[in-house]
């Protein structure tokens, strides 16, 4: 074999050799430091959404809480006047609200009321007389 031949064989090897130690030491430190960057990536985002859902649960308590003392609802959870519905649950309450039901439950823990929105579609929706139901772990776990 001719010198250049000889050098050209050297070299390869040689880099051949280095790539795959260098690649051998440098891969799991990439790949922790890429499972370390998904993992907080990840948990961000989390913290993210627990924010919006904490944020819109915060929201709808102050909606509830409004509601809720008003004279006229108050009234209508006495004497079930259909007026009530008839002026305050028009499609635009529940498009200004971003909301797509209320639930009306007395002191019992009883469904008064129940009337769904369709926000896409802006249109009143039926509820099913079980639907309020989905929701009493959450309502009969509540202190008021």
């Amino acid at each position: 074999m001719k010198l250049k031949q000889k050098a050209v064989v050297v070299v390869s090897i040689t880099m051949i050799l280095l790539v795959t130690l260098f690649l051998s030491f440098l891969r799991p430190v990439l790949l922790k430091e890429s499972n370390d960057l998904d993992r907080d990536t990840a948990i961000g985002e989390v913290k993210r959404i627990e924010n919006n859902i904490q944020s819109t649960l915060h929201n709808l308590g102050k909606i509830n809480r409004d509601w809720s003392i008003w004279d006229d609802t108050y009234d209508f959870m006495v004497d079930q006047n259909p007026l009530y519905i008839e002026r305050n649950l028009e499609p635009e309450t529940f498009a200004n609200l971003n909301i797509n039901y209320i639930i009306y439950i007395d002191s019992e823990k009883k469904p008064k009321l129940q009337v769904g929105y369709d926000l896409d579609n802006k249109k009143i929706v039926p509820l099913q007389n079980d639907f309020y139901e989905e929701f009493l772990p959450a309502i009969k776990s509540r202190k008021y």
